[in-house]
């Protein structure tokens, strides 16, 4: 699901139910419920990261994100920013 940044708190919840998997969030199976509190708080602060260096900024990649159980967090395995070269920057600039 895609949204425009920056998310509040309220926004990350209704994207995150929007998932096609977001029932596995729930008690799944004999799994604990996972760690909403904390994705939408990673969320949250990743659209805020991205809206203030909107400039800089061409694409961020969190791959995979870990939500372990309520109240244990999230792990972010692996993450790419890409930043937007110099002269990428000063076209972008330019056509404004």
């Amino acid at each position: 699901v895609l949204a425009p940044v920056p998310l509040d708190e309220a926004g990350a919840r209704v994207l995150i139910g929007r998932l096609k998997a977001a029932a596995i969030f729930g008690r799944y199976r004999e799994l604990p419920p996972a760690d909403i509190d904390a994705l939408a708080d990673l969320m949250v602060r990743l659209s805020q990261f991205s809206a203030d260096h909107a400039d800089e900024i061409v694409s961020i990649d969190l791959n995979p994100v870990i939500v372990h159980e309520e109240g244990e967090g999230v792990s972010v395995v692996d993450a790419l920013i890409v930043k937007r070269d110099a002269q990428s920057a000063e076209r972008r600039g330019a056509a404004e």
